[in-house]
């Protein structure tokens, strides 16, 4: 036991009801360490409005705090997901599957969505 708290992973957290139940857990008398993927950009704003939260929480931090750190990554562009697309697709062919399956023009169409 490192005495570490233990870290939950949740992905999906623009459904905030499981953020919600973890940073409550973590207010209470247990130690929690949260990572919530999202993809909202808000959800800082979110969570801020939580009772128990405050502002100062996250500038302090301690022992009893809720210190939030939020990465923001940007989107692929619609021609590296066109890229992926395409190294995925040249992988599963290796693996017996149907080659040329996607036209270039319906891979573009689903890539700028």
């Amino acid at each position: 036991h490192s005495g570490a708290p233990p870290t939950v992973v949740a992905d999906d957290g623009d459904d905030l009801s499981l953020i919600r139940l973890l940073f409550e857990m973590s207010q209470q008398s247990c130690k929690l360490s949260i990572i919530g993927i999202a993809n909202t950009v808000d959800i800082v704003r979110r969570i801020s409005t939580y009772p128990n939260y405050s502002s100062s929480d996250c500038k302090h931090g301690g022992s009893d705090k809720v210190i939030i750190q939020e990465l923001v990554f940007k989107p692929y562009s619609h021609q590296q997901l066109k890229s992926i697309l395409k190294q995925r697709l040249t992988i599963s062919t290796q693996h017996g599957k149907e080659e040329g399956r996607f036209q270039d023009a319906a891979l573009d169409l689903a890539c700028r969505r």
